[in-house]
């Protein structure tokens, strides 16, 4: 059969399955070639409204990977359209390079209580936050930072005459990295960062200009039998508070490297202290905001965290959930979300499980020695966690109303289902919450005991009005959700601005509940990006906080609204083609710019693949 003259025919694409061009052909292709084939029929004006399309768009044209960590509300199409112009905006304790520029005169106390924008010379579509550092990637897939990587040492403020090669510089105003390749996500820990690239390789950053590249030597399963971790591919990497990183693969498996132990830590000093004596080849200065790196490759030995416990209880996320509870009953648990702390990995199964490991190494010359006869002798193991994770170990907080004191309007209704679908830390806390409407958010306080045992404390969070919590951070003591209407909130203790309400003696007069002497707010309280304007509207797409302050993604709707009535961006606006319907003479023309938008033979041969195989299977 030809296919090249068949794809030319108005059946050729309605004969296809909807599943093959949204993920196969439709991403792929420009918006007015997209705007057009919805002119052909009602089937493909449906068909490019899915939220599926959009979302591949987002990664395609944006570098941008929505989870359900993104406000959608309107949907991914609407955050389509708004991440064209994103505005960056932080608040908190700014010291030390965190407010991003150098022009403007700093706050007493750099205390930032309500947000500022920062001026990007990029499209933002992803922020990371540490103890002193931002970090932001572009929809080009460059990394940006500013701040300070770590305090450990004198302080040098960034000039030209200084090196980014030393961890103590501070950019005051944000820097690209400069590397060889394009990254797809960013994460950060208290005085390191991480990424992972395009080609499923993990950096670890830890000064700006010499950042390292981290390859694994050696079979890294419990059998050499096993395939080695260059066989499989990374979905998650994760900071621990401390200089750790460790990575989620697509099997389930988690790895830890520290920074500061073992080979790595010997690799790196010796390799910086080369390049400090005999130079880098090129100076890691900032010349006209970007700093030319100079890759550190690592030979890592990452070290295999245990399998899940095999009597981890079926998991209902309501007393009806039988097909769920079948579900836990027929396949095991996995691994599909981890997060990191101070000595502490969490992880999130696909069943709603919630589970901990302490992997403190202490800090002495054989930690990691120690960490592994740890693991390996079975005296570290994942810690089922049920009172964050089982909806009859969360609904007994006094936080909820009980059926037998209804009447009292200062608690919460009990809620009808709870799952855990997504988790966050920083330092000596975590936090988990649930999707859907209402959404409940718990947060944990760890306390270390004797013989490496940790004790939590839980605190629950459930005043959301009717909006379903999309994202939840935590600093050191604040905490920041992003809820599906694009509002960010905050609650907890104001230092130095960290709840980006505005100054104490403002929210103080206005706000009802919280400790007034002490500075804490108990109820999430909106933060209003547009305090200079408030006639704008804005909404807020990403969260991050770490320490003492935060920051948010941001664009501006009726910015947006004002450019497509312009015909700037995704919206026709001219009428001159119905949305829905049309006539043979559209459709070949929309098809003509697919064929144009989809030439490359390879993809092109991929496609007749496919429809081959879907021909013959037919």
């Amino acid at each position: 059969m030809n296919y090249d003259r068949k794809i030319t025919s108005f059946m050729s694409l309605e004969i296809l399955p909807d599943d093959l061009l949204l993920d196969h052909l439709l991403p792929y292709i420009s918006l007015s070639a997209l705007l057009a084939l919805t002119c052909t029929s009602h089937h493909f004006a449906r068909l490019c409204s899915d939220p599926i399309l959009w979302k591949r768009k987002l990664q395609y044209d944006y570098n941008y990977y929505p989870s359900a960590d993104t406000a959608q509300i309107c949907g991914f199409k609407h955050i389509y359209r708004g991440i064209r112009k994103p505005e960056v905006y932080v608040w908190g304790h700014l010291g030390h390079g965190r407010r991003g520029s150098e022009s403007d005169d700093p706050l007493p106390n750099d205390a930032y209580s309500y947000p500022v924008q920062i001026k990007m010379k990029s499209r933002i579509v992803s922020l990371a936050s540490g103890g002193w550092f931002f970090k932001a990637l572009d929809d080009m897939g460059a990394i940006y930072g500013w701040g300070t990587l770590h305090l450990s040492g004198r302080r040098q403020v960034s000039t030209e005459d200084l090196s980014f090669a030393d961890p103590n510089c501070e950019a005051r105003a944000p820097i690209k990295l400069q590397l060889p390749t394009r990254f797809v996500s960013i994460c950060a820990g208290r005085n390191h960062s991480a990424a992972l690239d395009v080609e499923n390789r993990v950096w670890m950053i830890m000064q700006w200009g010499r950042p390292y590249l981290l390859t694994f030597t050696g079979s890294l399963d419990r059998s050499s039998r096993h395939p080695q971790i260059a066989d499989k591919r990374i979905i998650q990497v994760a900071c621990g508070h401390m200089p750790f990183v460790c990575f989620l693969t697509d099997d389930g498996e988690v790895y830890i490297i520290w920074a500061t132990r073992g080979l790595f830590e010997h690799q790196a000093t010796l390799k910086n202290e080369m390049l400090d004596r005999d130079g880098d080849g090129h100076p890691a200065k900032a010349i006209n905001g970007a700093v030319l790196c100079t890759v550190i490759p690592i030979s890592a030995e990452p070290v295999l965290l245990p399998s899940l416990p095999l009597d981890l209880p079926p998991l209902l996320s309501s007393s009806t959930d039988i097909d769920h509870e079948h579900q836990a009953r027929t396949r095991p648990p996995k691994l599909i979300k981890i997060t990191a702390g101070n000595n502490f990995v969490l992880g999130l199964t696909d069943q709603g499980h919630l589970l901990f490991i302490n992997v403190n190494s202490e800090d002495t010359t054989n930690g990691l020695d120690n960490l592994r006869h740890w693991l390996n002798n079975g005296d570290r193991q994942w810690t089922y966690l049920p009172h964050f994770c089982d909806i009859n170990h969360i609904i007994d907080d006094p936080v909820f109303t009980s059926r037998d004191n209804a009447s009292n309007s200062s608690t919460i209704p009990i809620p009808s289902s709870i799952r855990i679908t997504h988790i966050s830390a920083y330092w000596k806390h975590f936090m988990a919450h649930t999707s859907g409407s209402p959404s409940i958010v718990l947060r944990a306080q760890l306390t270390a005991k004797a013989n490496n045992v940790v004790e939590f404390s839980r605190t629950i969070q459930a005043n959301f009005p009717n909006n379903e919590v999309m994202s939840v951070m935590t600093g050191c003591d604040h905490c920041v959700a992003l809820s599906s209407d694009g509002i960010v909130r905050t609650w907890g203790k104001d230092e130095r601005g960290t709840l980006g309400i505005g100054p104490q003696t403002e929210w103080k007069r206005e706000l009802h509940t919280g400790d007034h002497r002490q500075g804490v707010v108990y109820e999430p309280t909106p933060v209003q990006f547009n305090h200079a304007d408030p006639a704008r509207r804005k909404f807020c797409f990403s969260i991050t906080a770490a320490g003492w302050h935060a920051a948010a993604l941001v664009f501006d709707m009726d910015e947006i609204m004002e450019d497509e009535e312009h015909h700037v961006g995704l919206v026709r606006t001219d009428h001159a083609m119905p949305l829905e319907g049309g006539s043979k003479q559209n459709t070949k023309g929309a098809i003509h710019r697919l064929k144009l938008q989809f030439n490359t033979a390879q993809r092109w041969k991929q496609m007749k693949r496919k429809m081959s195989l879907g021909t013959s299977e037919a």
